[in-house]
């Protein structure tokens, strides 16, 4: 039979089809805890979540700095929450 000529120990086709399940979900396992160490270094490292305390602390540094703040100490929102009241301020005035 063919099968025979191919492979003619059946064991060692398993034991191969096994070594290669084994280093494929070796290989998924690497991929998979690599994605994780960035995620968690990204969420470490990433910028400030909105909130007043953080932007009164981004527009301190920006003030003491007499510009834009490093890129670790933005936060996202800040500008355009003020841009927002900024406008609305000028839009009604005092009263």
């Amino acid at each position: 039979s063919s099968y025979v000529t191919v492979c003619p120990n059946p064991s060692a086709a398993s034991q191969l089809a096994a070594q290669r399940s084994l280093r494929a979900m070796a290989l998924s396992s690497v991929r998979f805890l690599a994605v994780i160490a960035v995620l968690l270094g990204v969420a470490e490292a990433g910028p400030s979540h909105f909130s007043v305390e953080n932007c009164q602390g981004m527009y301190e540094t920006m003030n003491k700095l007499g510009g834009p703040v490093p890129p670790s100490e933005f936060v996202e929102g800040c500008n355009d929450v003020c841009a927002k009241v900024k406008g609305l301020k000028e839009y009604w005035q005092s009263g």
